[in-house]
């Protein structure tokens, strides 16, 4: 996977002008730009490369995550130590999914242990505040453990937010719009949705003049609402799941997803019609596709700049979008963190 790394930095730049690979991190006026990291570009299936779906989303004084599936914690540490760690207080959740949301009791407490001051922020669609209160009985015991030997009280609370689709965050310039995406249960053998309570979402975020989409997990097509909140947008982070071949059990039990996910032919339709500055694939469905079998599969429906992400990938979108690794802060001890103010 370095090795891809590598190689994928530099090849970037022969593939398109607008975007720009540089060999060390790239620091921009924060003002300015919007900046990524993505902390799992996986889904459910383990995988030691891509970890379940994460990503930071940093903009002026905010640092917001979207999902936080298995392993955020690691990854969110590797890319910022106890820093990061302590200063994430907003998670938005696309759907409740336990990919997209295994690692919030994790950051939760972690955060809280190591330096968090403020109570940590769950957004997402409806059930959001019964998956946040049932997370508030599983560790009842653990916080109040913590608290009687003396971790301070003010970062221990976890705050539900169930939110509909329109504007739902305008806070310091930065605005989250959700919308509602086609991810709810389709009865096999038929095009009917099944009977469940709930909503998947997309969301789009906007600040200073950038804009990023995230398709959240979807089946995308011509009457998506992502098609109306991509178009226009400088990045475009999109789902995707390539059909495993055969008919061996394992083959039709990963097929299974596909009525809920897209295609490469899918998404390459929708990105011809958002024409973002950036497409990315991220939440890469079977863990193990390459760069180079997406872009082949892509390429006949979408010709623009197209990008596949990888875990601890950073973008920087401002004037130009710039594709970097986050420098690794895993090896920082907590005693030399400076975390607790």
């Amino acid at each position: 996977m370095k090795g891809f790394r590598g190689a994928l930095l530099l090849f970037l730049g022969a593939i398109f002008a607008s975007v720009a690979a540089a060999a060390e991190p790239a620091a921009p006026a924060p003002e300015k730009v919007i900046k990524l990291t993505f902390f799992g570009t996986g889904a459910p299936r383990p995988s030691p490369d891509r970890h379940g779906p994460s990503i930071l989303v940093e903009a002026g004084s905010r640092r917001i995550l979207i999902d936080a599936g298995p392993g955020v914690r690691q990854r969110m540490f590797e890319a910022g130590g106890f820093g990061l760690l302590t200063t994430v207080t907003d998670i938005f959740i696309t759907h409740l999914h336990y990919d997209h949301v295994a690692g919030v009791a994790d950051l939760w407490i972690t955060g809280w242990m190591y330096g968090r001051k403020k109570p940590l922020r769950v957004f997402g669609p409806p059930g959001t505040a019964e998956f946040v209160d049932g997370l508030r009985r599983a560790y009842r015991w653990d916080i109040a453990y913590r608290q009687i030997v003396g971790i301070p009280s003010p970062g221990s609370p976890i705050e539900p937010n169930e939110i509909g689709t329109g504007v739902v965050f305008d806070e310091d310039g930065v605005k989250i719009t959700a919308f509602k995406v086609a991810h709810m249960p389709i009865i096999p053998g038929t095009n009917r949705v099944g009977n469940l309570d709930g909503a998947t979402y997309g969301f789009r975020v906007d600040y200073a003049g950038r804009s990023v989409a995230f398709s959240g997990d979807l089946r995308v097509g011509p009457g998506s609402e992502l098609l109306k909140y991509g178009s226009g947008a400088d990045v475009v982070v999109h789902e995707v799941q390539v059909p495993s071949p055969g008919d061996s059990p394992e083959a039709v039990r990963a097929n299974v997803s596909l009525s809920v996910h897209s295609t490469p032919e899918e998404a390459g339709r929708a990105f011809a019609v958002m024409k973002p500055r950036l497409a990315v694939y991220s939440h890469i469905i079977p863990p193990q596709t390459t760069s180079e079998e997406l872009r082949a599969a892509t390429r006949p429906f979408y010709d623009g700049p197209l990008l596949t992400a990888f875990d601890l990938m950073t973008l920087v979108i401002g004037d130009q979008i710039d594709v970097n690794i986050a420098p690794r802060r895993d090896r920082e001890t907590f005693e030399q963190s400076g975390a607790v103010k």
